[in-house]
């Protein structure tokens, strides 16, 4: 999916959301969502993939991708999200939850930011995809690993700070 958005750039600073297209990732698409950024700067699905929502178990069209984690780091999750627009580059984030055994399952998500059509970074072109183990039949409130965003040629910041404050 990173090699997906990163061909779609085609020169310009983040691609743009008429450029992108399940068909592009058709291996991927279950496990692929869009999110727009709402006034508040919390993406929030559009739409997801079918293998999304079966492993949350309910629609998620128009929920906050915050409500997926747990409460005491939403505000984390919207600070990296804020910060993969203003750099331009996908935001990786690895997470753990727990199935309905309480038994952990790791996970990746993407969030890749898109030009939306009125011409502003509104937009992620998103994945999510299990990291191994069985597939469980309920993932409950994710916590997150660990953070990177990606930058072409370099490799994956490990941490993230604004304005010289650690936030990741």
């Amino acid at each position: 999916m990173l090699e997906y958005w990163r061909e779609r750039r085609r020169g310009l600073r983040l691609p743009r959301r008429s450029d992108i297209g399940p068909a592009g990732f058709p291996n991927l698409a279950g496990r692929a969502f869009v999110a727009s950024l709402a006034s508040n700067g919390v993406p929030t699905f559009r739409f997801a993939g079918e293998e999304i929502l079966e492993l949350h178990r309910r629609p998620l069209g128009g929920v906050a991708i915050t409500e997926l984690w747990r409460a005491d780091q939403r505000g984390r999750i919207v600070r990296l999200a804020a910060l993969s627009v203003r750099a331009a580059e996908p935001l990786i984030l690895t997470a753990v939850g727990e199935d309905g055994d309480a038994l952990p399952v790791r996970l990746e998500v993407l969030l890749a930011p898109v030009t939306g059509s009125a011409g502003a970074a509104d937009l992620f072109l998103g994945l999510e995809q299990l990291l191994g183990g069985a597939r469980p039949a309920r993932l409950g409130l994710l916590s997150l690993v660990d953070a990177k965003i990606g930058r072409p040629g370099q490799p994956p910041l490990r941490l993230a700070a604004v304005d010289g404050r650690r936030i990741a």
